[in-house]
This record gives structure tokens, C-alpha cells and sequence, in this order.
């Protein structure tokens, strides 16, 4: 035991270094796997923030994003896209998410965003997949980009009733003349349709064929907005790395550096 102690006292140097290389390794390691796990997103917002031009629509409603008029006042329906979203294949099927906490809606007065409506904790939300029917923009999960990154604009889920569906016309867009818009955060979309896809889905269903992927259904709106050169949302746009990720490399830099300092230390200490 002693003999390994004294081994490990001459070798501290040499130790630290392969630990700070096994480390920086390690943490460049994980960055590849979230940016490899992710690479379908990053690819999409590449694409669409890189292609994007205004100048190249012309179609009756672009202007509103581009003129910012105020989402209380945006005409939805009027925006000239082609949603194609109709469920096909399948049997109907019940897929539902309990809330672990209270999600806020708001309204917006003098810029400033006020709770108007709360989704108690525990309530749940529930929506019936049928062949042949669709989930109308603006509603739940299919929110618009607002002007601020982090919030949206949307219809409230309907929650402890009936699950909703949607019989209405495929390409639907609710209107504000007929349904009540509200601001709400984007996180808690998000976690919303992370718990609904977590629900045991029937084998003759999957996320694939349905498009029910957290990215595809919480940004399906942003997309078509986008590639149609309608507006281009900040949700989407710009750098297509998280915080996390550029944390996770500088810490990775460091380790990388600090090791090769130790190992030109050695190195000058051995030519002496």
C-alpha cells in the first residue's frame, strides 16, 4: 500500500493530465451527442433562417409580421399557407398529459404581460387522433410566434373534459373574431407535448407517421411561416447552439489547455 501511495505521490502530474484529457474527451463527447440527437432541428433552422427572404412573398396577410402589428390585432386565417396536416391510417386514439404544475395564460396591457387565465395543476388534457381529422392551427400546442423569444399566442387547452377533436375543415386557422387568444410560455408548450408524447401510444401509431414530435408540433407554424417567407420566428432563428452547449465546450477548452500545460512542464522538466 505504501509503495502505491509513493507511486501515485511521483505520478500526481502525470495523473492530473490524463484526467483532464479523459474529462475534456468526455465533455466534447457529450456535445457531439446533443448536437447528433438534436441534428434534425439544427439542420431545419439552419435551413430556414438561411433561406429565408421577405422580399420573396407578396401573399395576401405577410405583411402583418412585417409590419409588427400587434398579435391582438393579427388575422390569422388571412395568411396565404397550405397546413396539410390531416391524421391518416389509424383507429381513433385517446393520447392525454396531466399538468405537474399550473400554466398561466396572459393578456397583454400597456406591454405588459398579466395572468388572465391558470391550467390548474393536475388537470389533464386529452386529444382523440382520427383518421381523418386534424388539430386547427392555433389551438393547444399549435402556437403563433410572437415578437419575443420565449412566448406564444395560442387558444388555452381544454382540460378534465371530453378529449378534443377537431371536426372542423382540415386547413382550419381559429380566428380571434371566434376563439380567445392568450400569451404563454413557451416552456411550458413545450413540456406539455414532451408529457402527451410520453402517453403509451397504440403500435399502429407512432410519432413519425402522425408528426407529433416535440420539434415538428410546438414549431409546425414557425416553419410554415418561414418557408413561406412570411416571418421569420426569433424561436427558430439565429444560432442553432443551446447555452449548454457552449458551456460544455468551454469547460472541455479549459480541461484540453490545462492538460497540455502539465504536459509541457513535463516535458521541460524531463530535457533538464
Amino acid at each position: 500500500m505504501s509503495s502505491f501511495i509513493r507511486w501515485v505521490t511521483r505520478n500526481t502530474r502525470n495523473l492530473i493530465t490524463v484526467l483532464l484529457l479523459l474529462l475534456s474527451f468526455t465533455l466534447i463527447l457529450s456535445t457531439g451527442l446533443r448536437i447528433y440527437q438534436n441534428d434534425q432541428e439544427n439542420l431545419v433552422r439552419r435551413y430556414l433562417y438561411h433561406q429565408f427572404d421577405p422580399d420573396e412573398n407578396t401573399a395576401e396577410g405577410s405583411d402583418q409580421y412585417l409590419n409588427h402589428v400587434p398579435m391582438e390585432e393579427m388575422d390569422f386565417p388571412v395568411f396565404d399557407i397550405s397546413l396539410g396536416t390531416g391524421l391518416l391510417g389509424f383507429e381513433p386514439y385517446i393520447i392525454s398529459a396531466t399538468l405537474p404544475h399550473d400554466i398561466v395564460y396572459y393578456r397583454e396591457v400597456m406591454g405588459i404581460k398579466v395572468p388572465a387565465l391558470t391550467l390548474k395543476k393536475g388537470s389533464v388534457v386529452s386529444f382523440q387522433l382520427e383518421s381523418g381529422h386534424s388539430i386547427p392551427y392555433g389551438y393547444g400546442f399549435f402556437t403563433f410566434p410572437t415578437y419575443e423569444r420565449g412566448w406564444r399566442y395560442a387558444v388555452p387547452f381544454e382540460v378534465d373534459g371530453e378529449p378534443f377533436q377537431w371536426e372542423g375543415d382540415l386547413d382550419a386557422i381559429l380566428s380571434q373574431e371566434t376563439m380567445d387568444y392568450y400569451y404563454v410560455k413557451l416552456s411550458d408548450i413545450i413540456e406539455v407535448v414532451q408529457l402527451l408524447l410520453s402517453d403509451d401510444l397504440d403500435e399502429t401509431v407512432n410519432t413519425q407517421s402522425t408528426g407529433f414530435g416535440v420539434y415538428n408540433a410546438v414549431f409546425r407554424i414557425d416553419h410554415l411561416l418561414a418557408s413561406y417567407n412570411i416571418y421569420l420566428s426569433p424561436d427558430i432563428g439565429g444560432s442553432v447552439f443551446t447555452k449548454w452547449d457552449y458551456v460544455l465546450l468551454a469547460a472541455s477548452a479549459g480541461c484540453f489547455l490545462m492538460a497540455l500545460i502539465l504536459l509541457l512542464l513535463s516535458f521541460r522538466k524531463t530535457v533538464r
